[in-house]
């Protein structure tokens, strides 16, 4: 996914930006980001010379998303699932609506820890620089359709 945005705070190599000018925007009904915009970090680990202000092009790769999503998902889904066996395990007596409330309370108590985790320590998957953005009209490039109507094609 490539993005666009503009840097609000630069510390070190990490990069604060808002967002909100994305590609798939053209057909998103999400007016809140597309309005307010999105405040992300990123990394500048190409060493661009960037400054507070300017609008940058970061680009996130699916394989990345992807395994973020499995950090912040997997450890509370089997907290769930730790929850109910366990509590299975030490009150055999319990009733299958204890066992599925301790399970989703173990499941808000994982994404509780995700959060914290997440917050102090980041991700090294994190968003990166790719560019700097000097014309806005330049910012997302959008592959050129090819024209069939040209006499140079032949059948």
């Amino acid at each position: 996914m490539k993005e666009i945005g503009r840097i609000q705070k630069i510390e070190g190599d990490l990069v604060t930006i808002k967002g909100g000018e994305l590609s798939a925007c053209v057909g998103c009904t999400n007016s809140e980001c597309k309005g307010n915009g999105n405040i992300f970090t990123a990394k500048n680990n190409l060493g661009l010379p960037i400054k507070e202000g300017q609008l940058v092009e970061v680009e996130n790769k699916a394989s990345t998303s992807f395994i973020q999503g499995l950090e912040v998902l997997l450890p509370p889904v089997l907290l769930f699932i730790l929850g109910y066996v366990l509590t299975g395990q030490f009150a055999p007596g319990s009733s299958d609506d204890v066992r599925v409330g301790i399970g989703v309370a173990a499941l808000f108590a994982g994404f509780f820890i995700m959060y914290w985790i997440r917050k102090l320590l980041p991700s090294q998957g994190a968003p990166q620089i790719t560019r700097i953005v000097f014309n806005h009209s330049d910012a997302i490039q959008v592959e050129p359709v090819q024209d069939f109507s040209s006499p140079n094609i032949t059948v």
